[in-house]
């Protein structure tokens, strides 16, 4: 069970759609040895903050039938490079843990780019929305497969040197990524936490301070207070006792 919760956070990196797929019917496009470990979860953080070069085509503002025989064209040339994947004189010049990472990759695109299809006539459809669904589920194959959306583009021409072009981008995506400056990032934030203490401290320190005034302000008010009511006091005695001696001598 931890196993299949593992599984699922991990599909839902990728793709929400996925991921509930496997929750409900327990279809798992990644491989049988597939380990969910923190080096594949850190690769596909990674991978979420890569963006693509490629921006909205311009079929995107099309007629939606127009936009809808694009998705169908790309799910036909997915399914091409599945078929593809089988043979080894496509596969000779990949490493067997590429050909399984690409032939996942086209699992999941070929799942997501068939359940948006079954989406296209529902009124809260979004063209864009739906092609930026596809291209974030690994944007490095999406811009290396630029031409999935043309229906006569020929396919065999993606498997050129594919694993080497996708380590290159891989590295060259990874060194735009924040986490290469975070070392200034984090200097500087922790000068931002220092002075923010020493803010805090201060703050504590003139509140303290105020607080000691206040007191010692009450505590004088409270002394005149009470000078002035004695003053009363003894004022209210001296009249008392004056009235009481002039009626004495009136007597």
């Amino acid at each position: 069970m931890s196993g299949n919760f593992e599984i699922y956070n991990y599909l839902n990196l990728i793709n929400r759609r996925v991921a509930k797929a496997f929750r409900q019917t327990g279809k798992n496009p990644l491989p049988a040895d597939f380990v969910v470990n923190k080096e594949a979860i850190k690769e596909r953080l990674y991978l979420n903050q890569m963006q693509s070069d490629i921006s909205f085509p311009a079929f995107l503002f099309e007629d939606n039938k127009d936009v809808k025989k694009r998705f169908k064209a790309s799910v036909k040339q997915i399914k091409q490079l599945q078929s593809m994947l089988k043979y080894e004189k496509f596969t000779s010049k990949m490493s067997k843990k590429f050909v399984q990472k690409f032939d996942t990759y086209l699992k999941i695109r070929l799942f997501v780019t068939q359940s948006i299809l079954k989406e296209f006539k529902r009124y809260y459809f979004n063209e864009c929305d739906a092609y930026e669904e596809i291209r974030a589920i690994d944007t490095i194959f999406f811009d290396l497969l630029d031409g999935t959306f043309e229906p006569d583009f020929d396919v065999r021409k993606y498997l050129d040197d594919l694993e080497n072009k996708y380590k290159l981008y891989y590295q060259e995506r990874v060194n735009r990524l924040p986490e290469k400056i975070s070392e200034k990032t984090k200097q500087k934030r922790e000068k931002e936490k220092i002075a923010q203490r020493q803010e805090l401290a201060l703050n504590e320190k003139t509140l303290k301070q105020n607080v000691k005034k206040i007191k010692s302000e009450i505590k004088k008010e409270k002394k005149a207070e009470k000078i002035i009511k004695n003053k009363e006091i003894s004022q209210f005695k001296q009249e008392k006792e004056r009235k009481l001696n002039q009626k004495n001598k009136e007597k």
